[in-house]
């Protein structure tokens, strides 16, 4: 039971996180806005600490989806697939220049656009 509740943390963790990039928050804001540290944060998207439900309640209001997506199945593919996005989506907010996110932007049409035909 406590192997599947770490699991369950991290996965939480991991979507919130996901969904906190998603949304273009800034850890540090996301600490200010839900009222805790920005340790705390960390905490709950690496999966130490437990995210209680009254938490998980305002944390969707904050990132403005259901509670429900973030308590959604979700498989192994998903995560790594998570991960993977979530890379792509920190390296490109670090991009600042309007000129080269575009560019980012018009390779990965290109690029999905030929995987698709």
């Amino acid at each position: 039971m406590e192997d599947m509740e770490k699991d369950i943390n991290v996965i939480l963790g991991e979507k919130v996180r996901l969904y906190r990039i998603a949304a273009g928050i800034k850890q540090k804001d996301f600490a200010v806005q839900i009222g805790i540290s920005y340790q705390q944060v960390q905490k709950y998207e690496s999966g130490k600490d437990k995210i209680s439900i009254k938490r998980l309640i305002e944390i969707s209001e904050i990132l403005g989806i259901s509670p429900c997506a973030l308590m959604s199945e979700i498989t192994e593919v998903d995560i790594v697939h998570n991960r993977q996005t979530l890379n792509v989506m920190e390296s490109f907010s670090r991009i600042s220049s309007d000129k080269d996110r575009q560019a980012v932007i018009d390779i990965v049409k290109l690029i999905s656009n030929k995987q698709a035909s």
